[in-house]
């Protein structure tokens, strides 16, 4: 947790602690607490007001008016730059004031990381074992490859929750199959990032297998609709930059007049998305490398009535399964009659996680089998 907070906190330890935001997000803000020894009050949201979430009561935001001046510390949870900033504008107009009564935490902040800045894909992550991937190693120096892309529900940096990805390397070693998995998943990718990640990283690679988990995020990223590559998380990191250099100063080749995002594309979403994975696959069979692609579960929606791109959701992922490419395998129901598989709307528990990762493993384990019979 923030320094500034927790001596904030020791200095009136009296305050009640509320997380804002009863979701992923709000369980890692909630995991600093108790590391720390501090305890939460309860949790606000504007969509699961009389909800318990980790056990802890879930109210509306405008019962924090009910509370005595001055008495609260209220932690902001939320993963994205543009959801912190409408919450702080929010307590603001209630009358709470920012690095006094509500903070945005480090982990809240830092959620979906944007790690390293990448000119090719906007930002990526640092990984210890392999730049730009997690490995789950294999059992020989002679292990086979596989390749994982995808979003945050694959990314194994996100939410302090053990990704499907690394339960299926676990299930793999156990049922005695010898495969190196390359984690490639980032928070916030889309599948056009992936096919670009894939392209310059993942083809020196040369693995047998690729995988894709993707749908949930190439339906919701608050992008610029006719610049579909152009992904809001790289929109920040180069205003970042911008920001920090004067534009006179940059003279390469000649006066940089502005900055262009190429040819504007009206496609609809959906049609984006296949055309893109459509690409990728070709990518994967003409390298001679297996490509299985997933559409991501998303069953959580059902009960979610107040998500806010909840019909733009529903409505891409009919038009998806409606034109189905035969290489696509449709994830979107397995978790449907699961309770508590989901951790928020997107993003899944690690119960939900388990049986993810045993969906692929069946799914894969034909393309396995017959590598085995080869050996």
């Amino acid at each position: 947790m923030d320094e500034k907070i927790l001596a904030e906190w020791k200095k009136y330890p009296e305050k009640k602690i509320v997380i804002f935001g009863a979701g992923a997000g709000g369980r890692v803000v909630l995991q600093e607490c108790v590391k720390h020894d501090v305890r939460v009050s309860y949790f606000v949201d504007n969509g699961k007001k009389g909800e318990y979430f980790e056990n802890i009561e879930v109210k509306d935001p405008y019962d924090l008016m009910y509370e005595e001046e001055n008495s609260l510390l209220i932690l902001i949870s939320a993963c994205r730059k543009s959801l912190c900033r409408e919450i702080s504008e929010q307590l603001s107009g209630m009358g709470f004031v920012a690095e006094k009564d509500f903070f945005i935490p480090q982990t809240g902040r830092n959620y979906a990381p944007l790690d390293l800045f990448d000119p090719l894909l906007g930002y990526g992550r640092k990984c210890v074992e392999e730049e730009g991937f997690a490995v789950s190693e294999g059992k020989s120096a002679n292990a086979g490859k596989i390749l994982v892309f995808g979003g945050s529900t694959s990314d194994p940096t996100f939410g302090n929750i053990t990704s499907w990805v690394e339960l299926f390397a676990e299930k793999l070693k156990a049922k005695g199959y010898d495969y190196r998995i390359y984690n490639g998943a980032v928070a916030g990718y889309c599948v056009n990032q992936e096919l670009l990640k894939f392209l310059r990283d993942g083809l020196p690679l040369a693995p047998e297998i690729v995988i894709t988990m993707d749908g949930f995020n190439d339906a919701t990223q608050p992008r610029k609709e006719e610049y579909p590559f152009y992904h809001p998380y790289q929109a920040d990191s180069l205003e970042k930059m911008f920001e920090n250099i004067h534009r006179d100063s940059l003279d390469i080749n000649g006066d940089i007049r502005g900055m262009t995002l190429g040819r504007k594309d009206m496609s609809e979403r959906s049609a984006f998305y296949l055309r893109t994975l459509k690409a990728f696959h070709g990518a994967a069979e003409a390298n001679d490398i297996k490509h299985i692609a997933f559409l991501q579960p998303n069953s959580s929606l059902e009960k979610a009535s107040d998500f806010p791109v909840l019909d733009t959701v529903k409505d891409f992922y009919d038009k998806v399964l409606t034109e189905k490419p035969s290489f696509m395998t449709d994830a979107s129901r397995i978790l449907e009659e699961v309770s508590d598989a989901y951790m928020d709307y997107a993003h899944y528990s690690r119960k939900g996680n388990e049986i993810i990762s045993e969906y692929v493993l069946k799914s894969v384990e034909k393309f396995l089998q017959k590598r085995e019979d080869k050996e």
